[in-house]
């Protein structure tokens, strides 16, 4: 797809979203609202990976799963909780106003915890972004009387956005990690454990050996043969991932750390 494209989709997306927070506010509870919505928003994503041909590489470690729990907690629960419970006491247009400034919370986050150099033009843009919005919005924050209920609206979507700035760094994380935004970054190959009946090397006998799936190898390696752009995409990634952590200096600082542990405890 092309950037005008995607940015189109963005923006439609994006802008329509507060419409639908102000359908689902009545009798049904916020927390089952975001329940329902993002069920369905999961069904329609594993159907779209599993159309494609992707739902083979869905595939994470515990590991992964804790990290992409803790994106979906910042990004979709906590977020769209407090989003929705601020919206009750606030405007459609003004929680708009309050979740653009997202962009410089992910700005100055990226700068904290990545050490991110903050980039003079993304915060122009941000600025002038907000800006924008509140002039769409501003016959609604015109009227607006800052009431207990009103600030307290206002708190609660600030909370809100920091709640999603925070999930974007830990998807920041999770995409460095190899883990993308619909499947595995990597490939994951189908395997079935099974017990050796000798020795092999290292391995004694009646060890668990996680035994590859041959048919599932040749189709990845048909894959890379088709997608090479893809697969040096990601050979590149592995290979900065093994120089950061598998490294003379890297693998020597965990075997350090753990002759220190042996020793403390001796």
């Amino acid at each position: 797809m092309s950037n005008a494209l995607l940015y189109t989709l963005t923006v439609l997306i994006w802008g329509s979203t507060w419409f639908a927070v102000s359908f689902q506010l009545g009798v049904v509870h916020p927390l089952l609202s975001i329940s329902y919505r993002f069920a369905l928003a999961s069904l329609a994503l594993f159907a779209f990976i599993a159309l494609t041909g992707r739902l083979k590489q869905a595939v994470f470690t515990r590991r992964e799963h804790g990290w992409i729990a803790l994106q979906g907690l910042f990004l979709f629960c906590l977020n769209y909780l407090l989003f929705y419970w601020g919206t009750g006491f606030l405007t459609t247009g003004l929680v708009a106003v309050v979740f653009s400034s997202m962009s410089l919370l992910n700005s100055f986050n990226q700068a904290i915890i990545f050490k991110i150099p903050l980039n003079p033009k993304v915060l122009a843009g941000s600025f002038i972004g907000l800006i924008g919005i509140t002039l769409v919005f501003w016959p609604e924050i015109e009227t607006l009387s800052f009431g207990d209920t009103k600030v307290m609206g206002i708190i609660i979507c600030l909370a809100a956005s920091y709640s999603a700035s925070l999930g974007n760094m830990v998807s920041l994380r999770n995409t460095r990690n190899n883990i993308p935004v619909i499947e595995s970054n990597s490939y994951g190959i189908r395997y079935k454990l099974t017990r050796l009946d000798e020795k092999a090397g290292p391995y004694l006998q009646n060890y668990a050996w996680a035994e590859p799936c041959v048919y599932h190898l040749s189709e990845l390696l048909q894959e890379v043969h088709r997608e090479r752009n893809e697969a040096i995409r990601k050979a590149e990634a592995g290979r900065e991932r093994m120089l950061r952590e598998f490294s003379v200096s890297a693998i020597g600082g965990v075997v350090s750390a753990r002759l220190e542990e042996a020793s403390s405890r001796s």
